[in-house]
C-alpha cells in the first residue's frame, strides 16, 4: 500500500509540472511543452511494470508450463525451447517450430484489443533454419485469426527460402480491429525431407496510431501527458529487460529514459488523423 501511495503522489506531481508551468500569454496551461525541469521528475512516477504489451509474454519467458501461449504438434514437440543453439535474441527462451519431417504445429495467443483505440502494432522477431537445398517446400504462416481460431489475415508467409543466420524482425501496423478478441498465431509445416525450424522470439502487439504519430503510445492518434506518464512508467528499462517495450524506446537507443521524453514532448498536443 505505502509503495502505491508515493507512486499516486507521484504521476499527481507529474501531472501538475506538466500542466502547471503555461506560456506567458495566459493560454491553456496544458498546451505548454514539458520542460527539462520536467522532464527531471519523471522517474518519480515509474511504475511497477505496468502493463504495456496486449500480448504476455512476449518472449516467452515463462517457459513451461506457459499460462500465455497455446501450442500443439502433431509429433508432440513442447515448441517452447531454452536450447542455447541457436540462442534466444533475448532472455532464455523462444520458440521452436518445426525442426523436423512432416511436422505440423502452431503457437497462439489470444489478445483483447481495446475499444476506441486506432489501430495495432504486430512485431516479432524471427530466425529460419533449414537444411532444403531447394525453395519453398517449408513454410511458416503469421496469422490473425477471430476468437474461435477462423484466420482472418495473413500478415506474412516465411518458408525455407528465408534462411538466415541472424535474427530478423517483422512488424504490421492494422486497423479494424478495436473491440475485439483475436488470435495471433504462428502456424509451421514441413514436408517429408530435409526439415526446416522456424524460430520466433519477442512477439509484441501495441497500440498504435497508423498515421504515424510516433509520439502517441497509447493508441489515440493524439500526444499528450498520457504518452508522457506511460513513457515514464518505464523510465530505465532496457532491451532485454522484463519491461522494455519498444514503443516507449522513441530514439530507438535500447533504453527508455529523458531522450524518449524530449523525443514525445516534440510532437506535443500533435494529433493524426
Amino acid at each position: 500500500m505505502k509503495h502505491q501511495h508515493l507512486r499516486s503522489i507521484g504521476i499527481l506531481l507529474l501531472l501538475w509540472l506538466a500542466l502547471s508551468i503555461s506560456p506567458a500569454t495566459g493560454t491553456a496551461a496544458d498546451t505548454a511543452t514539458p520542460t527539462d525541469d520536467q522532464i527531471a521528475y519523471l522517474p518519480l512516477v515509474q511504475n511497477a511494470c505496468a502493463p504495456v504489451d496486449l500480448l504476455q509474454d512476449g518472449g516467452v519467458e515463462a517457459g513451461l508450463p506457459n499460462a500465455a501461449w497455446q501450442t500443439s504438434s502433431n509429433v508432440f514437440s513442447d515448441i517452447l525451447d531454452d536450447t542455447a543453439d541457436p540462442a534466444p535474441r533475448t532472455g532464455s527462451w523462444k520458440a521452436w517450430l518445426g525442426g523436423d519431417n512432416l511436422v505440423q504445429e502452431s503457437l497462439w495467443q489470444s489478445v483483447s484489443v481495446p475499444a476506441g483505440i486506432a489501430g495495432i502494432k504486430v512485431g516479432y522477431w524471427w530466425r529460419v533454419d533449414t537444411f532444403e537445398t531447394t525453395h519453398p517446400f517449408d513454410t511458416l504462416d503469421v496469422q490473425l485469426r477471430d476468437s474461435a481460431g477462423t484466420p482472418l489475415q495473413t500478415l506474412e508467409a516465411l518458408t525455407d527460402g528465408d534462411a538466415s543466420s541472424t535474427w530478423q524482425q517483422s512488424t504490421f501496423t492494422l486497423t479494424g480491429y478495436a473491440g475485439q478478441t483475436i488470435q495471433l498465431a504462428f502456424v509451421a509445416q514441413t514436408d517429408a525431407t530435409s526439415p526446416t525450424s522456424f524460430f520466433l522470439d519477442d512477439v509484441g502487439v501495441y497500440k498504435t496510431c497508423p498515421a504515424g504519430l510516433t509520439a502517441d503510445v497509447t493508441g489515440d492518434c493524439q500526444a499528450n501527458i498520457i504518452d508522457i506518464q506511460e513513457i515514464a512508467a518505464h523510465w530505465g528499462e532496457s532491451r532485454g529487460t522484463t519491461c522494455y517495450a519498444e514503443p516507449y524506446d522513441q530514439d530507438g537507443s535500447g533504453s527508455i529514459g529523458s531522450a524518449d521524453v524530449q523525443q514525445t514532448a516534440s510532437q506535443w498536443h500533435q494529433t493524426a488523423p
